[in-house]
């Protein structure tokens, strides 16, 4: 073959390329919804939602560079009355939605065709009502996201939560999160400390077991505090509030711990070193920290999607440290279950956008698995909510006896 006949097949091949994949793409995108309205929450109460930012003055961020103090968005979501004429809010906001775009034009064009604009998402929460009646005060769980994710993009556990009569207090991670928007209109992007590189070479440790370097226990470490310093300010709120909203009605006696992915790594890490954590579950996180070393010590879940290794370990050092981890992690909990694995899924199927994104595509990259999206986050929130009840509330369910026959997708190992 001539260097020129190579040359035109080499042209015509990049052509066909430009044509077809934007096309296969727009192909695939016309089977996801333009508007998604979020699982309807099962429980009796109707669901509040407050953001404000919150700053904590006795500690400088170590990823904002110079000497500002850490400052967080907090969202609460929270039991409240129905009565109240409040209207809906939006599922993200405006300025948080539109930082959160991509930078690069090529994968805006990608990701506007094959996920639902968030603005034409429908959640349930009502913009700040009054608290729901009750004669006891609430638990309380403390919410983080993935790396990628904003605590938002939760919504879909944390309205459930709420609805059944917990008050979930989320907060967002400057320079970490993708983009933080704060009330005043400030937006902080991500930056390389606070989000440094997954799969570099660096030092492999036992607080990172199974993990190719131990660059996120910073990050951990930083996340374990934004919790501390939350519920620090949960214990003011609840003496004085100046809206009269919160206060008196907080149970900081049954406080819980929830986190995706890095987020449930952090619900772990902070279980261990704060006994106001009564109880947590991490969605598919990776343990981090020094828990691996000493354990959690409380009731504590592992809800992980059911991967091969599960019932196949291989010899691989990276997979025998993780499993030897959890291994060690399970016998310190104090729980039975301590890990419930569920078939079928994979890493995005634990949060919302699992419902706003079309999968095919994911399938194929081993991101989102089989399991119908609705399902996986119908059967998480069931499991979680079980899991409190019984911890927080001491409402014994009989989920965490066992295998049941309507959910065929949960294994018990």
């Amino acid at each position: 073959m001539t260097l020129r006949r190579l040359l035109y097949w080499f042209v015509a091949l990049a052509l066909v390329s430009a044509v077809s994949v934007p096309l296969l793409v727009v192909a695939i995108g016309l089977r996801q919804p333009r508007h998604v309205t979020l699982p309807i929450p099962t429980g009796p109460y109707a669901v509040g939602r407050v953001v404000a930012d919150w700053r904590d003055d006795n500690r400088t961020d170590p990823f904002a560079g110079g000497s500002r103090p850490r400052e967080l968005p907090v969202w609460i979501w929270y039991p409240a009355n129905r009565s109240d004429a409040a209207r809906p809010v939006a599922y993200m906001p405006n300025r948080l939605r539109e930082a959160m775009e991509p930078g690069s034009a090529l994968v805006r064009f990608i990701m506007g065709r094959l996920t639902t604009n968030r603005a034409s998402v429908t959640g349930h929460a009502l913009e700040a009502p009054s608290v729901a009646a009750s004669e006891h005060a609430f638990p309380v769980v403390l919410l983080k996201p993935a790396l990628g994710a904003a605590v938002v993009q939760n919504s879909v556990l944390a309205e459930d939560l709420a609805s059944h009569g917990y008050i979930v207090v989320g907060s967002d991670s400057p320079y970490t999160t993708p983009a933080v928007v704060y009330q005043d209109g400030r937006v902080v992007l991500r930056t390389a400390a606070g989000h440094p590189p997954e799969n570099a070479p660096g030092t492999v440790s036992d607080l990172a077991p199974g993990q190719p370097n131990d660059f996120y226990l910073p990050v951990l470490d930083v996340w374990v505090a934004d919790n501390r310093f939350v519920l620090d300010r949960l214990q003011a709120l609840n003496a004085h509030d100046s809206t009269g909203r919160f206060a008196g009605r907080l149970d900081l006696s049954a406080v819980g711990a929830l986190g995706h992915s890095l987020g449930g790594a952090t619900a772990l890490q902070f279980c261990r070193a704060d006994a106001r954590c009564r109880a947590g579950v991490d969605l598919d996180g990776m343990p981090l920290g020094d828990v691996n070393r000493v354990g959690v010590g409380k009731p504590f879940l592992f809800l992980f999607a059911d991967r091969p290794i599960f019932e196949r370990p291989t010899d691989r050092q990276d997979t025998r440290a993780f499993l030897d981890a959890l291994a060690r992690l399970r016998a310190s909990t104090r729980t039975h279950p301590s890990l419930v694995l569920l078939r079928g899924a994979e890493h995005f199927n634990f949060f919302d956008q699992a419902l706003l994104t079309e999968p095919t595509i994911w399938r194929w990259f081993g991101a989102m698995g089989s399991i119908d999206q609705a399902r996986a986050l119908e059967i998480t929130r069931q499991y979680v909510r079980a899991f409190f009840d019984t911890h927080l509330k001491h409402r014994p369910s009989e989920l965490l006896e066992g295998p049941v026959t309507s959910m065929p997708e949960v294994r018990f190992p």
